[in-house]
């Protein structure tokens, strides 16, 4: 979910070039420059990443997992606010 709501947004905002998609950082760079998002983007973008990873290793214990779920659930509403922001001007 996050990527794709993250590659909408690179779209919208033209940051595309040809068929490469940039790189979700520097999306998530974008959007709290040019929006004046909250930096906190950033941290959640990594309990993201944390969450995908522990797909596949399982490296978190129970509370962690909890809190990166939380977090990434945060993540997920944040920026798709963001799109429907940006999508009303």
């Amino acid at each position: 979910a996050v990527n794709r709501i993250i590659n909408a947004l690179s779209v919208q905002h033209g940051l595309t070039a040809g068929n490469q998609q940039p790189r979700r950082g520097q999306v998530i760079y974008h959007l709290v420059s040019s929006h004046q998002a909250e930096s906190a983007l950033h941290d959640k973008l990594s309990a993201a990443g944390e969450l995908h990873g522990h797909f596949y290793n399982s490296h978190l214990t129970p509370p962690e997992l909890a809190v990166r779920v939380a977090t990434t659930r945060t993540f997920i509403a944040d920026l798709l606010n963001l799109y429907h922001q940006h999508g009303r001007r």
